[in-house]
């Protein structure tokens, strides 16, 4: 029972947050725009280019694995456009689960933070495997063949037929290796991309240079598994874009984190996209899907054309890219725990900090538990479970960008302040308006009234006289603040503040209370709902095609209780406090980021969702009981 009550108790306690200590921190403040890059690209392209591509190709996704990489990148975009605004509001390393617990509350934010956890150190652990595979072919099988000759390791699915001891090798030393500085880390990982991203234009222009259209067209056709394929496919490349969660969760250690993260998050984003498009569609058209290897892939991908010398450059390549992967797989884990140690959810000693001013206790954890997973765990179940993590951080960044605008209460820091010298909190009052300066006063008719403040002397220059500028609907003037005739501030009006989707009556509210606040829930909830219904009905409606009536009518009326929630929460004002990066559409780019995203989980096998499930359960029933209260913050 009282396991029960804590953890009723966590269900509603939120983190409260204060602008000055948003830019104290236990790290070293020496990263730019461009090491925050390379720390994004170089964690995910080698996953993505020289794993993911030619698995989702060779799997079943034929062709259609090019119309699956677009709609990936359209969900790691909207999901990285709201991630940008929250790594501006709260520069801090626990990102997501940071996020969570200011907004939704301590339960939320410790199965997102588990969460969060495990996709990153799959990351770690798949790219270890795969850095195995590329260096047994180029060591042509030598050590498969002396594994199957000294051992009878025969073990069932999800668990790796045999143990793989090169990926437990290279995790345990890249484990001593990400403990280094944080600037000498940036460093390597951008020479190791930029290694890695020549081999790769090399394998570009050999591709497009042999291509054959007929590989596109020939039997079974584009589409070889249908749209379900398709989708499957995209949900297994959205592990491609776990790298954005590295560039947030530089926060700490970034000089300018309110301006520097959002910028390198968007420029992850671009190079991502390019770089896996180019290289699907040249694998795709010039060589046929169903021949490519299941081990090293890319590296064998022209073996069928006769170009042998390629295979040890695309597989150096490879090696460099999936080391970058392994490596940045390391770095945003121990920070995390740094995160959830100080906020009481993990014991104080699992945050500690070394003279590099890096995580070290949290760092050796997670490479001891990556390399027991590259030894045992199997290739598709740790791909599954990595493509579920990083769907539910989509989904939860896009959630909690809603929840955040919506709120009557500031959450995080506006763009009056700066990112390391913070003068003033959110709760602050407004400078007073210097003498002569004009003042706007919104009508409830919608006119705006441009009055002057008067100098103490009673001097007014424009006395006993106002200019009125009419506007129509929801046309009003930008302005940081408007001020009432004694100089205290009366109202904040943005234009950005009303939804440029749905045109408001003149006596519509312009700021959020507790009314609009509360309304914005239950259809945010209803919303929710409607798309994992949408989402449940596609992914059944295949399976029994011939009584299709009711997932037709149960998806018409799933979409139509999604519109009219979306067009209630666009009826709601917004916050219109200034942040550093704003994610533009809102909310329609979060509610299609939900739909999108919530689509992309239905696409995941059953099993998936059965080990995630388990994952979190072990950690709501080992850790959370054991979470020292004393450590945590009072109540808001």
């Amino acid at each position: 029972m009282r396991w029960c009550r804590d953890l009723l108790d966590a269900l509603g306690r939120r983190k409260p947050w204060d602008a000055r200590s948003l830019k104290e921190t236990d790290f070293r403040r020496s990263l730019n725009a461009l090491d925050l890059v390379a720390i994004g690209v170089g964690s995910s392209a080698g996953v993505g280019i020289y794993v993911l591509s030619a698995h989702v190709t060779e799997g079943g996704g034929g062709p259609s694995s090019v119309l699956s990489v677009i709609l990936a990148s359209v969900a790691a975009l909207l999901a990285g456009l709201c991630q940008a605004e929250l790594a501006g509001r709260l520069p801090r390393a626990g990102t997501s689960y940071t996020y969570c617990y200011v907004a939704l509350g301590e339960l939320c934010a410790f199965v997102v933070g588990w969460g969060l956890l495990l996709e990153h150190i799959l990351v770690a652990a798949m790219a270890a495997k795969a850095w195995g595979q590329y260096l047994d072919f180029m060591l042509n099988d030598t050590v498969t063949s002396q594994m199957e000759r000294i051992t009878s390791w025969k073990l069932p699915e999800p668990l790796a037929p045999q143990p793989d001891v090169l990926g437990m090798a290279l995790l345990l030393l890249a484990t001593l290796a990400a403990l280094m500085s944080v600037k000498a880390f940036s460093v390597l990982m951008f020479v190791l991309t930029a290694l890695s991203g020549l081999v790769l234009m090399a394998f570009v222009s050999v591709g497009y240079f042999h291509v054959q259209a007929h590989n596109w067209t020939q039997p079974p056709g584009f589409f070889a598994n249908g749209l379900s394929g398709m989708m499957s496919g995209a949900a297994l490349l959205v592990a491609m874009f776990s790298g954005l969660n590295h560039v947030a969760g530089a926060s700490q250690e970034s000089r300018e984190p309110c301006r520097h993260v959002p910028a390198a998050i968007s420029a992850s984003l671009a190079v991502l996209f390019v770089s896996m498009l180019l290289a699907t569609t040249a694998l795709t058209l010039a060589c046929p899907w169903q021949e490519l290897a299941s081990r090293a892939p890319l590296a064998r991908a022209f073996e069928t054309k006769g170009i042998y010398a390629a295979n040890d450059v695309i597989g150096t390549g490879a090696l460099l890219g999936l080391l970058a992967a392994v490596l940045g797989g390391l770095f945003h884990p121990p920070r995390l725990l740094n995160s959830m140690a100080a906020d009481g959810l993990l014991p104080r000693w699992v945050g500690r900090v070394s003279l590099a001013a890096t995580p070290v206790v949290g760092g050796l954890l997670c490479g001891v538990f990556a390399s027991v997973l590259a030894l045992d765990a199997g290739f598709r179940a740790t791909v599954e479970m990595l493509a579920m993590a990083t769907a539910l951080q989509f989904l939860t960044s896009a959630f909690i960008v809603l929840f955040v605008r919506y709120q009557p209460e500031p959450v995080g820091l506006c763009r009056e302040y700066t990112d390391l010298d913070l003068s003033l909190t959110e709760n602050s009052p407004p400078p007073p308006p210097p003498p002569d300066s004009p003042k706007l006063l919104l009508m409830v008719n919608g006119d705006v009234h441009v009055q002057y403040n008067r100098r103490p002397d009673g001097f007014s220059p424009l006395a006993g006289k106002a200019q009125t500028c009419r506007t129509h609907g929801h046309e009003y003037l930008e302005t940081s603040a408007l001020f009432s005739e004694d100089g205290k501030r009366a109202h904040v009006v943005k234009s950005s503040s009303v939804s440029s989707f749905v045109q408001l009556p003149a006596s519509t509210k312009m700021a959020p209370d507790a009314a609009s606040w509360q309304t914005t829930r239950y259809l945010l909830l209803v919303f929710l709902l409607a798309a994992s219904c949408l989402a449940a009905t596609s992914l059944a409606w295949p399976m029994r095609p011939s009584s299709s009536w009711w997932a037709v009518t149960l998806a018409c009326v799933s979409a139509a209780l999604m519109v009219a929630a979306g067009l209630g929460v666009a009826r709601q004002p917004q916050s219109s406090f200034r942040l550093y990066f704003r994610a533009p559409y809102v909310p329609l780019l979060p509610l299609l980021s939900l739909l999108l995203s919530t689509l992309l989980l239905a696409s995941l096998p059953l099993m998936a969702w059965l080990r995630f499930t388990v994952w979190t359960a072990v950690g709501l029933g080992a850790v959370l009981p054991v979470r020292n209260p004393a450590q945590r913050a009072p109540f808001p």
